[in-house]
């Protein structure tokens, strides 16, 4: 998910105002302060909100946290939750967070509502989708498996009505691992997710 470190920033340098919607099961919101792995795949969301190293950072337009939505996270560490959940200073808001808990608590509904409220705010959405997200049984093929992710259905309908509630300035989809796919489910998956926002998009 690293890659989201410079498709990001493109974006966010090339809109007035961008609003990101961040589909994975993990957040990838440590910085160089707080990473004990030191990999650069769990820092890009923080990046992308203007925290971490500043040769990292770069130049861009950072991401308002409040205008940061997570969906289907699930596995999370104590840094990342407190990053999450407590301001790190006074005028920080808190980003949107949506786990998999809420979702199979609450249904899509209040994912869906929170994504019409973002696209009403900024000027253009981006969405960077891992695809460890799903549910193993349908999306086997990424390195680190996710045995209690979205379901197909789920997937498709975020990506239905992202397409038809946003205007989309572009997407991310990654950690596909062709080696541990099965019969094509991922990649399968992965292309169906694509046009179905992308068909969503074109209706409006």
């Amino acid at each position: 998910h690293s890659s989201a470190i410079g498709t990001i920033r493109g974006a966010s340098l090339a809109c007035k105002s961008l609003g990101v919607i961040w589909i994975d099961a993990h957040p990838d919101v440590h910085t160089d302060k707080t990473t004990t792995s030191h990999n650069l795949h769990g820092m890009p969301a923080a990046l992308a909100m203007g925290f971490g190293h500043p040769l990292l950072v770069g130049e861009r337009n950072a991401v308002k946290p409040e205008d940061f939505l997570f969906v289907g996270l699930k596995d999370f560490d104590q840094a990342e939750i407190d990053f999450l959940r407590l301001p790190a200073q006074a005028d920080r808001e808190a980003p949107l967070v949506h786990t998999m808990l809420d979702i199979v608590e609450r249904g899509l509904a209040p994912v869906f509502a929170a994504v019409a409220a973002l696209s009403q705010r900024v000027d253009k959405i981006w969405v960077s989708m891992d695809m460890d997200s799903v549910d193993q049984q349908f999306a086997p093929g990424v390195a680190m498996p996710n045995t209690a992710g979205l379901s197909t259905r789920e997937a498709l309908a975020l990506a239905h009505y992202i397409g038809k509630a946003c205007t989309v300035a572009g997407l991310d989809v990654v950690e596909i691992l062709p080696a541990n796919d099965v019969g094509g489910k991922t990649a399968g998956l992965t292309l169906e997710l694509m046009v179905g926002e992308a068909c969503a998009s074109a209706r409006q």
